[in-house]
Parts: C-alpha cells; structure tokens; sequence
C-alpha cells in the first residue's frame, strides 16, 4: 500500500452489520477495504423532500396541477391531466439518466418549449451510446408516454438490482 489518501488505503468506520444491511453499531471496528471504487459503493435513493407530495388519490381527477420541477415532469403532470403514481416512476427515469450524464434534463429549453416537445413530440433525454443497454431499457421504460405501460417502481428497483 502506498503512502497518502489513496482509495485502496480508505478507511471505514462500520460494522459488519451494517455492510449487510442491518442497523449500524454505533462502537463499529474500522475496516479497511483495500478494493473501494465506484463498481464496490451502493448509493441508497431516499427522496428528501416531501413538500408537495400527497396521498394518492382514489379519483384521478383530483389529482392535477404541474406540480413539480418541469424537467422531470410526466406528460400528464404537463398537461395538467389526471395522473398516477406513475408520474415518480418517470420522474425517477430522468433521475436515473441525470446520474448517468452528470447533466440536467433539457438545461436551455423554456417551461412552454418543453412542455410541448414532451407532450406533443415525445421529447426525452439523448442516452449516450455507451450507456450500458440494461440501464437504457430501464430509462426507456419509466419514461414511456403511457403510464399504463410503465413498470411499478419496485419493478424499476428490481430490474435495476437484477441487471
């Protein structure tokens, strides 16, 4: 090992416990992993703000309104129609494409532009080519136009954990 803040010389302050899975020990013993890159870490999704989520509602008229950050809206959430459930599995789409690109969705279109080129003309990021085809067809897929053909989100984990 070689001298100085290297990866392979990282330290961790964890519990066995907690590198399965269950709760961390508070008095963990350090570990040294000597194999730490970004094909070793799991990066945990948990949404961190809920100031405009709600119940969903039994009647789907209720639920309408753009609400949201327009980049990442659904089609139906655009449009101000009844939407679903859905409209996170495609939101979390365009989130799944913007960890992949390091960029954000459609920078220097305006709300209007936007919301006609996804609405009207089916507008959905560019996947570069060397995106590996698993994860592209798990984008494609939360981000079909037609939210009756979206996989459920824990189908959207599950194929994202399988793959």
């Amino acid at each position: 090992m070689g001298e100085g803040p290297k990866a392979d010389n990282i330290v961790l302050r964890r519990s066995r416990s907690e590198c399965i899975g269950a709760p961390m020990d508070t008095e963990s013993a350090s570990v040294i992993t000597e194999y730490l890159f970004g094909g070793t870490l799991l990066i945990w999704v948990k949404i961190a703000d809920f100031g405009v989520a709600r119940l969903e509602a039994s009647n789907l008229a209720e639920m309408t309104g753009y609400t949201g950050t327009p980049g990442y809206m659904a089609p139906e959430v655009l449009e101000s129609k009844p939407y679903n459930r859905k409209c996170d599995v495609y939101s979390f789409g365009i989130c799944l494409w913007e960890m992949y690109c390091c960029d954000m969705p459609y920078p220097n279109i305006t709300f209007s532009e936007l919301t006609s080129a996804v609405v009207y003309k089916n507008l959905r990021p560019e996947i570069p080519k060397q995106c590996p085809s698993s994860l592209a067809k798990v984008m494609k897929q939360c981000w079909d136009g037609e939210p009756k053909r979206m996989p459920e989100i824990t189908t959207t984990f599950y194929n994202l954990r399988d793959e």
